[in-house]
Formats: C-alpha cells, structure tokens, sequence
C-alpha cells in the first residue's frame, strides 16, 4: 500500500510538474513608440524638435507639444520659402534659415509636469536668437495649468 501511495503521489508530481512547463503565451506587441524627434531640411530651411524621453509618460503632453511644435516649423519653413524667395530678388545674401526646439523634463509631482523649452533661430542676420519657454501641465484636466 505503501508503494502505491508513493507511486500515486510521484505521479500527481510528474503531472503538475510537466503543466507547469507549458509555454507561456507571447507578450503582446509593445504599444508604438512615441516620436520624440522631427527633422526636416529642405533648401531654404533646416527645423529640428527633440521632446525628451521622460515626457513620453504623459501621453496628452506628449501629443501637444509634438504636434504644435511640428506645424511651428513647417510654418517656419513656409516663411523661409517666401522670405529667401523675395531677398534672391534683391541681391541680399541669402543664408538658409535653422529653427531648432527642444523640450526636457523640469520636475513633476502626482499633479502637474513643468518642462522647460529651448529655441534657436537663424533667418540670416548678423547673429542667430535663442530663448527659452516654460510650460505647465495639469495631469488631471490633461491641459496647460
């Protein structure tokens, strides 16, 4: 009786033991990355945005800054077209315009985010402008504070 019992019992181990080493199923897909950058450069303009990884974790944030600061420089890529246009008329030298935005994490709390922004501009003057912007986003309303 003894040896059936501890028969019995190995095989009630076997059973769980192989169960146990069934496949898992695969993981799904990782949800699509997030640009963090856009580069565009045609002959009358080079515009650059960099959002920095962190920022990715409010996804809200993420799609507004990306968004706005693309149709900011393709604006700013329409206005070298038509600026570099009417000064090759004129005889003026006429550099090609640069336009560069950066965006990085400041701090953040269970409330709001705060990014600090850099900018960098050249429209063929004697000197590119830089500058700096702030932003503040409530995570709750998912909106600038």
């Amino acid at each position: 009786m003894r040896a059936r019992t501890l028969a019995l019992l190995l095989a009630v181990l076997a059973a769980g033991a192989l169960a146990a080493c069934k496949p898992k199923p695969p993981a799904p897909p990782p949800p699509p990355a997030k640009p963090l950058t856009f580069v565009q450069t045609t002959p009358d303009a080079t515009v650059k945005l960099t959002i920095a990884p962190a920022i990715a974790e409010w996804p809200g944030l993420h799609e507004k800054i990306y968004n706005d600061g693309v149709a900011e420089l393709k604006r700013d890529i329409e206005t070298a077209k038509n600026d570099r246009a009417h000064l090759a008329g004129e005889g003026f030298p006429n550099p090609a315009y640069e336009h560069e935005l950066s965006w990085s994490l400041a701090a953040h709390n269970i409330r709001l985010v705060s990014l600090k922004g850099s900018w960098f501009s050249y429209t063929g003057g004697s000197h590119p402008n830089s500058g700096f912007n702030t932003l503040l986003w409530d995570v709750n309303a998912a909106e600038i504070a």
